[in-house]
């Protein structure tokens, strides 16, 4: 599969007054509700044809990508899945990866009950020691108690052969969060990692896997490092809701832009 080239994010100026949409992950937001974003016109919905957004595996395990419109697709080591951007909804589409059992036995020994993760969780608890392998395979509601596995096998209770997935675990609820909203204000898309490191809302940290984003059109943020989200503390996401931090982590693309998702990036795993 030809890759599409690496595009490096230039400044972009922001006129005062003008609100660009929110697409911070918080608690609030898995309702689907996204603030400021206007419903586009059909000549807007008509320029979404001939547009893709492409999910690739690069993890040496298999994935589940989960999301908006119910999207359930599993990826093997080194597959891609190309999604018609055109045929998508506009706003507040919301995708998280899933490991799925494999050759592999990625589930830590204790059954994620060593991870005793707070509500609303701490960045701390992501990072360091045994937490990334944690937080890569585990539900975080359901971790740190004794007899409940938190974490997806083929010998979980939860285990689907069908779909290959363990649907009351790999939820939607935790994992690393991409979001984007398509010709969604001034004829632009709207992207985002969303992480909530420095302050979960309420909520977990979102993140379990590494993922970088590239696109076919030139897009601006507030910096010029390519657009990618590494480990949970990466500075390329929102780390709160309403980005206090001022990170620049939205990135504007034109409506033109078809874009790739890579998990794994490189093959880099979380642990």
């Amino acid at each position: 599969m030809a890759l599409f080239p690496v595009v490096l994010l230039t400044l972009a100026v922001v006129h005062p007054g003008a609100a660009a949409p929110a697409l911070r992950g918080n608690a609030s937001s898995q309702s689907g509700v996204q603030r400021g974003v206007q419903v586009p016109d059909a000549g807007l919905q008509r320029a979404r044809i001939g547009r893709s957004l492409t999910f690739v595996n690069s993890c040496p395990e298999p994935l589940a990508v989960t999301g908006s419109e119910d999207a359930y697709t599993r990826l093997a080591p080194g597959a891609s899945h190309v999604m018609d951007i055109g045929q998508m909804g506009s706003t507040n589409m919301r995708f998280t990866p899933y490991f799925l059992p494999g050759d592999s036995y990625l589930c830590p020994e204790d059954a994620c009950s060593g991870w005793r993760v707070t509500n609303p969780g701490r960045g701390s608890q992501w990072i360091g020691g045994m937490n990334p392998h944690y937080a890569a395979v585990c539900n975080p509601d359901l971790s740190g108690r004794a007899g409940v596995v938190g974490c997806c096998s083929k010998e979980s209770p939860e285990y689907n052969a069908a779909t290959g997935n363990c649907p009351n675990i790999n939820n939607g609820g935790w994992g690393s969060l991409f979001e984007v909203s398509f010709d969604a204000w001034g004829g632009l898309d709207f992207l985002d990692f969303s992480t909530n490191f420095v302050n979960p809302d309420q909520g977990y940290v979102f993140f379990n896997i590494p993922m970088s984003l590239t696109s076919l059109a030139s897009c601006s943020n507030g910096g010029s490092l390519r657009w990618q989200c590494l480990a949970a503390d990466c500075n390329t996401a929102y780390q709160s809701p309403e980005d206090t931090e001022h990170n620049g982590a939205q990135l504007s693309c034109p409506s033109s832009a078809s874009y790739r998702i890579e998990y794994c990036p490189g093959g880099m795993m979380p642990f």
